[in-house]
């Protein structure tokens, strides 16, 4: 997951947790493509954040398209208008879920990406 936010980052650990995945976590974009590009083989899915600093969330999902195509990316954002969840969704984001969310939320979302 690519988040700035270090409460937000612990609080999506747990949930992870709690779901059974195996999660990494990163501060900001281009983080989140180098961490990418070395290990995208055993990632299934990129949970990313849309305002980070360095690179921000569009960016960085542009760059790990290039990295794998065919890759499944969630966005997790406190502010996504209608106009950017329907450009993001054009890109390829495969899913937009509205911050703060709950367990049950993330889990219905991820549900959603692998049926």
């Amino acid at each position: 997951m690519a988040e700035d936010e270090e409460a937000i980052r612990e609080v999506c650990a747990g949930y992870l947790d709690l779901l059974g995945h195996n999660s990494i976590f990163v501060a900001e974009g281009s983080a989140a493509v180098q961490t990418y590009r070395e290990k995208w083989q055993d990632i299934d899915l990129v949970i990313m954040d849309m305002m980070m600093p360095v690179m921000n969330g569009l960016d960085a999902f542009i760059a790990l398209q290039q990295i794998n195509p065919s890759i499944k990316v969630m966005v997790a954002s406190g502010y996504c208008a209608d106009h950017t969840k329907k450009e993001l969704r054009a890109k390829g984001v495969k899913f937009v879920l509205a911050k703060p969310f709950k367990l049950t939320e993330l889990q219905e979302a991820i549900n959603a990406l692998f049926e």
